[in-house]
């Protein structure tokens, strides 16, 4: 079976965890084929996936490179939950089209209440249902990154859906065009 290779960016606001996130999911793979400062590729399952831990502040040459997504994560802190950060990390990957997305709503082992994530659940709708998203089918999760990393007997359910998620993941056919508003 041939594989595609699958571009997957992980964006969110500093201190979110995103970096914290990316080690989780790479420590989860056997098949590491390389890696450099913030970029690793890895075979899974059904694609190579290659993973770009991108900064909290996206520059030009970033801007340009979410061309070339196949995916988004999109992650948000619980604790210090920022829906204005998100808001612009969901307005750019509906901007450049990519269709793949997933929320990771990290840092949920340090904000344990119900009603707090109910309303970051209907915040995050919210957001995604203004930008004209298909929110129903975009998978919204809930984890920790940091704990997955550091306790051997953390249950990594929530790096398993999210590996898994993106291992559904299909290659865009052909670039394209950046919408205009």
């Amino acid at each position: 079976m041939d594989k595609e290779t699958l571009n997957i960016c992980i964006v969110g606001k500093m201190n979110s965890g995103k970096s914290t996130l990316t080690e989780a999911i790479i420590n989860k793979q056997q098949n590491i084929v390389s890696w450099s400062d913030k970029s690793y590729e890895y075979e899974s399952l059904n694609n190579y996936n290659c993973i770009n831990d991108y900064p909290s502040v996206l520059g030009k040459r970033m801007l340009e490179n979410l061309k070339k997504m196949d995916g988004m994560v999109l992650v948000i802190s619980l604790s210090d939950f920022d829906i204005s950060s998100f808001r612009e990390y969901v307005f750019l990957a509906n901007q450049f089209e990519i269709d793949n997305l997933v929320v990771f709503v990290n840092k949920c082992d340090l904000e344990n209440s119900l009603e707090k994530k109910c309303y970051a659940e209907m915040e995050i709708r919210n957001v995604l249902e203004d930008c004209s998203l298909d929110f129903e089918n975009i998978p919204v999760i809930y984890g920790s990154a940091l704990k997955s990393l550091e306790e051997s007997n953390y249950v990594n359910s929530d790096i398993d859906e999210l590996v898994a998620i993106m291992d559904s993941w299909k290659e865009r056919k052909s670039i394209k065009k950046i919408k205009k508003r």
